[in-house]
């Protein structure tokens, strides 16, 4: 039985969730003029430009301008929470849209976005951080669809729209919040060194092997 007190993110009243839009056909358009050539990415894709690693020209498509409301509501926005359609394990994989993106980027169809109805970043990290927790993730998961012979998981919009997530105290929040940004950082560490035993290790066998 839920907790009355308890205060919740309600996913349907607090925020939006969508798709973005379907790849298109890299062609130009006999009317250029009507059209903007934009960037379309898929979720692995989103998470190699925030790693400021380069992304293949193929990802540009034109749009008409008419669709402009459509289309501002696909664009990548600061504090987003991003989700894959699919995923191949029961890890979960979950983006958080922490810097403002440099270009005017649009999500694809392979993605699925939570966006808070009110900018906080405080609380789309928080929404963020619950998101990534074991609890959280199997009620996801539970929901997800997965053919007779699939190995992976596929979401639909509506699995997130019946999420509450519950909020807790401030301090508790503060608590979290310091550890989350401290383990980060460690994380950042650990891949720095990972890479640099990987170059030293790969520069020793191809000295061997000369």
């Amino acid at each position: 039985m839920n907790n009355k007190s308890v205060k919740y993110i309600d996913i349907m009243q607090d925020a939006y969730v969508f798709r973005g839009f379907p790849p298109g056909v890299m062609k130009e358009p006999d009317n250029p003029q009507n059209y903007e050539k934009l960037r379309i990415l898929g979720f692995g894709q989103i998470k190699k430009m925030f790693e400021e690693q380069d992304i293949d020209d193929s990802s540009y498509h034109y749009f008409n301008l008419k669709y402009k409301q459509k289309k501002d509501f696909c664009f990548i926005e600061q504090y987003d929470i991003v989700i894959p359609l699919q995923s191949a394990t029961p890890n979960l994989p979950i983006l958080y849209i922490e810097k403002k993106p440099k270009d005017r980027v649009l999500y694809n169809t392979t993605n699925i976005v939570i966006r808070l109805k009110e900018k906080s970043p405080d609380l789309s990290k928080y929404l963020y951080i619950m998101l990534t927790t074991q609890p959280i993730q199997d009620l996801i998961l539970n929901q997800a669809y997965r053919g007779k012979a699939a190995i992976s998981y596929r979401f639909t919009v509506d699995i997130f729209y019946n999420l509450k997530i519950p909020i807790i105290s401030k301090d508790k929040y503060n608590e979290l919040l310091d550890n989350y940004t401290n383990i980060v950082k460690k994380e950042k560490e650990l891949d720095e060194q990972k890479k640099m035993f990987n170059s030293m290790k790969n520069n020793y066998i191809k000295n061997i092997i000369k």
